[in-house]
């Protein structure tokens, strides 16, 4: 049996758009009550980044603490086919459309 370590690095990029007149100082009190404490528009436009890239279907829309966000990729707008949280936007300028990996033998 042949073990393999690979390390895969990714490239993603997103505009993420954030409304202040709803994802206000009493909404980010509410999510950092219930999830994280996370009391930035920063901080959420970071952890959204981040979750929408750690998706293993690029379909879902679904990112834990905020519900259904819109999402606009390539031509498509997923608030045309479902109903999307309101406040929340990103736009995805590339996701793994850049990839390096390195393998390695484990002995």
């Amino acid at each position: 049996m042949k073990y393999f370590k690979c390390e895969v690095v990714t490239t993603n990029t997103y505009i993420v758009e954030i409304d202040e007149d709803i994802i206000n100082e009493e909404w980010m009190d509410n999510f950092s009550d219930c999830f994280f404490d996370c009391k930035t528009i920063e901080g959420h436009a970071e952890n959204l980044a981040i979750q929408r890239a750690g998706l293993v279907s690029r379909n879902d829309t679904f990112i834990e603490g905020y519900g259904k966000v819109r999402v606009k990729s390539r031509g498509f707008d997923s608030k045309e086919w479902e109903k999307v949280t309101n406040g929340i936007t990103i736009k995805v300028v590339n996701e793994d459309e850049e990839i390096e990996a390195e393998v390695k033998e484990i002995k």
